[in-house]
Formats: structure tokens, C-alpha cells, sequence
């Protein structure tokens, strides 16, 4: 918890994986008190946040499958008017340094955006909960888990 207490320093720039949403707006009992802990520095404005719009694709696909709706509109307020957070567009230069990501960390399409989204941006870190990304050397990936 230490080391994700150190990455909320003011005025950091964080970029979060699909996984914090889900596990924060859901309230996964394993997690909740780390997101907690994140969300809140990003509502007060202790810290920014970023993600890329395909957190969107991800975060919607099991309510909507589901036919939780109303779960599904949630995200997609929360993704649009939380406070202190922006989705990030995949762009050109986005999408060439994920094709980079891929080829040396041979990872999917999404985590390699999601990853790219967060160097382009100069994010100090990118939190996920995903061990195989903690390979990745081009920007700090901190663990929700130990």
C-alpha cells in the first residue's frame, strides 16, 4: 500500500487499468480499500487520472452482456464526468507505440494501448493488477496486489 501511496503525490498523473474501475465500482471486497484510497485522491483533485476510451469497451461489455443497464449507464457517467479524470482517444501515436509494446512484451492489443496511453500522456505511473505487465520497463506499473 506503501508504494501506491507514494504514486498519489500531489499533482501526479495516473493512468488506471480497466480492472480499477471495475473493482472500485463494483466494490470487490479484496480491493475496495486501495481504490477507495485512489479515487479519492482523484476527486479531490490530489492527483489526475487518465485511461483510454477502450477502458469504455471493456468496462461495459459484462453488464451489457448481463442486461445490467443501469450498471452500464453508470460506467459511462462515471467514465465521462468524474472529476479530475479524462479518457484519452486513441490516436496515431498511440497506436504506434502499442504496436512497439506488443512486439517486445508480446501483451494484447488493449493492455499495449492502455500502456501507450499512459507514456504518451508522460502518466507517472500505470496502476493495474495485471502481473504480466510488471515487465514493462517505459513507465512505472504499479500492482493493486502484493
Amino acid at each position: 500500500m506503501e508504494t501506491l501511496r507514494s504514486a498519489l503525490s500531489e499533482g501526479s498523473l495516473l493512468c488506471l487499468d480497466t480492472l480499477v474501475f471495475i473493482y472500485h465500482f463494483e466494490e470487490h471486497p479484496d480491493y475496495l480499500s486501495k481504490t477507495k484510497v485512489i479515487f479519492s485522491a482523484i476527486e479531490r483533485g490530489q492527483v489526475k487520472a487518465i485511461s483510454s476510451t477502450v477502458a469504455m469497451l471493456e468496462v461495459l461489455v459484462q453488464p451489457l452482456r448481463d442486461g445490467k443497464n443501469d450498471l452500464a449507464d453508470n460506467y459511462r457517467k462515471i467514465l465521462h464526468y468524474f472529476p479530475n479524470f479524462e479518457l484519452i482517444p486513441v490516436n496515431t501515436a498511440i497506436a504506434d507505440r502499442a504496436a512497439g509494446l506488443r512486439a517486445s512484451y508480446n501483451i494484447g492489443a488493449p493492455d499495449a494501448i492502455h500502456l501507450a496511453t499512459a507514456i504518451e500522456a508522460e502518466a507517472e505511473c500505470y496502476i493495474t493488477n495485471d502481473r504480466k505487465l510488471a515487465r514493462v520497463q517505459e513507465i512505472r506499473v504499479l500492482q493493486l496486489q502484493p
